[in-house]
């Protein structure tokens, strides 16, 4: 599925599960703390939503 800036991320979490209690502010703390792989353009962070499906324990291909 490739990188993704945090809005992005958070946007197809919601489009899979209109009620999640994930926010912007909770995926941010996820890229600083390297819990997730990220890369870091300027200010903005890109997620590795591969990473974010395995950190979360989510099936990727059900996501799209």
């Amino acid at each position: 599925m490739g990188f993704r800036t945090i809005n992005q991320a958070l946007a197809i979490l919601k489009s899979h599960d209109e009620d999640t209690a994930l926010t912007s502010y909770y995926l941010r703390v996820l890229c600083k703390t390297g819990q997730i792989m990220t890369l870091n353009v300027g200010s903005k962070f890109l997620i590795n939503m591969e990473s974010l499906c395995q950190f979360l324990n989510l099936d990727l291909n059900k996501i799209n």
